[in-house]
């Protein structure tokens, strides 16, 4: 063997590191994993909330489809609707023209006149033979669509002196 350290004799083959192993990973896939489950659970969450905060406007709807419904039971499925997704002082004594107004201003869109005949003045004498077809289909619309939080009405201006 030649002793000159420059010598070819001296080269050996690299020795090249095995493979990155699999397991355990680093730190940052660790990270990201936590980061991934904290969302996910998070969404889970939120979705368990909105369908448990749901739960009575699906029973509504249940109710509605599970007999024929007269326009005193409609009436009062709405009223019972509206004190469960707004604060009683807000709803209960609303009554006549000012609940048809709140039934629009909180379900998005008017109420039609059919509809507004039925819940003034045939709740009171309801003799079971109305056709409440517009009715029904107002109940299941305004049921699906009401805002849990009505939007702010305007105040009114008072014009500046």
């Amino acid at each position: 063997m030649n002793d000159d350290p420059a010598s070819l004799d001296r080269l050996h083959d690299i020795v090249a590191p095995g493979p990155v192993p699999w397991w355990p990973p680093a730190p940052g896939v660790y990270l990201a994993l936590s980061l991934v489950c904290a969302c996910l659970l998070a969404l889970a969450g939120r979705a368990l909330w909105r369908h448990l905060r749901r739960a009575y406007r699906r029973e509504a709807l249940a109710a509605m489809s599970r007999a024929t419904p007269t326009v005193v039971d409609l009436a009062t499925l709405l009223k019972r609707v509206a004190l469960t997704a707004y604060p009683r002082a807000q709803v209960a004594g609303v009554t006549g023209r000012a609940w048809l107004l709140w039934l629009a201003r909180t379900g998005g869109c008017a109420v039609p006149p059919a509809v507004a005949d039925l819940l003034t003045a045939a709740v009171y004498k309801d003799d079971g033979a109305r056709d409440t077809a517009a009715l029904t289909s107002f109940a299941r619309q305004w049921i699906r669509r009401h805002h849990a939080r009505p939007p702010p009405t305007p105040e009114p201006r008072t014009p500046h002196p």
